[in-house]
């Protein structure tokens, strides 16, 4: 049976790059039908990277990370919803694989590389892929929905489930299928002043993304300053007019039309115009999300229930394969 894993930072509100370049796929994998609930998991572990020191932040953007989750769609009824952190067995599980893992491996990751730039240099965040291996093997985990920014690692656990595998010789250990955005029908979106780079927070540019919990006035200001080119025409043509293509696909994963019909659809009318029903288009869809996200922001103890009902059933499954990865290592007599 196939067992859909994915983990997201708890960093309070999303942004729609992060809607729909995963959340939306997320909220689709949990309707279609499958005898296994997919399992999504706030990494707050991996969240120390960047916030140890801030231990009200970290339970703040928590709350507000969870309540983003379900505002968007997820149903608790569908998937299992819960903290890394209130799983023991996802450290324990990095260990084991920390030992079979070359360090020389870890130092060619892409992100550590980049990451050492701009915080400082961790064991946390030298390490910070064999926890995330251990996220996805520990649940035996089939289909990994990923960015593009995540690939390495991701071939870097199933690179790691196979030398397991070998080591202990087994075939317990999955060798996950990554989804793509691509494959999946997620949408890459990128800076609304940068084009060529993808949207994030990290970006100090407000300007640059829409958080979902942007007002009216605001996603307005933010679409109509949205870099584009001197043509006025609408088209998608990303590698010249990136910009205007980062809008048009948009437009279409928001409206859920392909790329060729929102091209139709705006044949004939100005950059201008198009912006404007973006614009539109976003309000309503940003209204949904809002409204939801306060109902579900008023009821703390909602959140709470959720996440230890998740748990449980992540733990439930965490603790039958703990236990044969345990005996196989030797760490245990049963």
């Amino acid at each position: 049976m196939r067992r859909v894993f994915s983990g997201i930072q708890p960093s309070g509100i999303p942004h729609i790059g992060n809607y729909l370049g995963a959340l939306k796929n997320w909220i689709a994998l949990q309707n279609t039908e499958s005898a296994l609930p997919p399992i999504y998991c706030i990494v707050d572990l991996h969240a120390l990277t960047t916030l140890s020191g801030h231990p009200q932040q970290l339970r703040q953007l928590t709350i507000e990370s969870t309540a983003s989750l379900l505002a968007c769609g997820l149903d608790p009824k569908k998937s299992i919803i819960f903290k890394q952190s209130s799983i023991h067995h996802h450290t324990q599980l990095a260990w084991i694989l920390s030992c079979i893992t070359s360090s020389g491996v870890l130092g060619r990751m892409n992100q550590w590389k980049s990451r050492q730039k701009t915080h400082n240099s961790t064991l946390g965040l030298f390490s910070y892929p064999m926890l995330m291996c251990a996220d996805i093997l520990l649940y035996r985990s089939t289909d990994v929905p990923v960015g593009d920014d995540q690939i390495q690692h991701l071939e870097l656990a199933r690179n790691t489930a196979e030398i397991f595998n070998r080591t202990y010789e087994t075939d317990f250990m999955k060798i996950a299928e990554l989804i793509l955005p691509s494959e999946s029908g997620a949408c890459r979106v990128m800076s609304l002043r940068e084009p060529l780079e993808k949207m994030s927070k990290s970006n100090q540019s407000e300007y640059s993304r829409i958080n979902l919990s942007d007002m009216p006035s605001v996603v307005k200001s933010k679409i109509l300053r949205a870099v584009t080119d001197n043509e006025s025409r609408v088209s998608f043509e990303p590698d010249t007019r990136p910009g205007v293509s980062n809008l048009v696909s948009i437009y279409g994963s928001y409206s859920d039309k392909t790329i060729e019909m929102v091209c139709q659809e705006f044949e004939g009318k100005s950059t201008h115009e198009f912006k404007i029903a973006l614009h539109d288009l976003l309000i309503e869809k940003l209204y949904a999300y809002q409204t939801e996200y306060q109902r579900i922001m008023e009821d703390k103890g909602y959140i709470l229930n959720v996440l230890e009902q998740g748990r449980k059933q992540a733990l439930e499954i965490a603790d039958e394969n703990m236990k044969q990865i345990l005996e196989m290592t030797g760490l245990s007599y049963n």
